[in-house]
């Protein structure tokens, strides 16, 4: 049952679909830097980004000037 449940509500191309979201993620200025970043390390995870990579990623995806 769990198996024919899993062919209809998981998504097939979620970890690419992860790493596409997270490749455009970017800090709005409406919400807090807590949720950016909650967000951030759940697509990180999700799509298997290497750990050697988030922290340039993180920096990229901040604002230079306030």
């Amino acid at each position: 049952m769990f198996a024919t449940l899993d062919l209809a509500y998981k998504n097939p191309h979620l970890v690419r679909d992860s790493q596409s979201i997270y490749k455009d993620l970017c800090i709005e200025c409406t919400k807090g830097f807590q949720a950016f970043k909650t967000r951030f390390l759940r697509l990180a995870n999700t799509g298997k980004i290497p750990q050697v990579d988030r922290f340039n990623d993180m920096y990229d995806k901040l604002p230079t000037s306030i």
